[in-house]
C-alpha cells in the first residue's frame, strides 16, 4: 500500500487533517511524494490500528529541500 492508499483507507484527506491539525493542502503534498513526515508515524500507527490497517513504516520520510521546492 502506498501513502496515496494508506489515506484513501483511513478516510480521505480532510478527515486526516482534522485528525492530526494539519491543512488538507499537506496531507495532499504527503499524497503527491508518497512520502509523510517522520514525526507522524505515532498517529498514523494508532490509525492503523484502529482501522486494521498494516502499518508500514516506509510511508514516512523527511523530503529534501529539491522536493520541497517542487510543492
Amino acid at each position: 500500500m502506498n501513502v496515496g492508499e494508506l489515506i484513501d483507507a483511513l478516510g480521505g484527506r480532510i478527515l486526516i487533517a482534522n485528525a492530526l491539525g494539519k491543512t488538507h493542502q499537506a496531507v495532499s503534498n504527503w499524497r503527491k511524494f508518497n512520502a509523510i513526515p517522520p514525526e507522524h508515524a505515532l498517529d498514523f500507527q494508532v490509525l492503523c490500528q484502529d482501522h486494521r490497517l498494516r502499518f508500514d513504516p516506509a510511508w514516512f520520510k523527511r523530503l529534501t529541500n529539491a522536493e520541497r521546492a517542487q510543492v
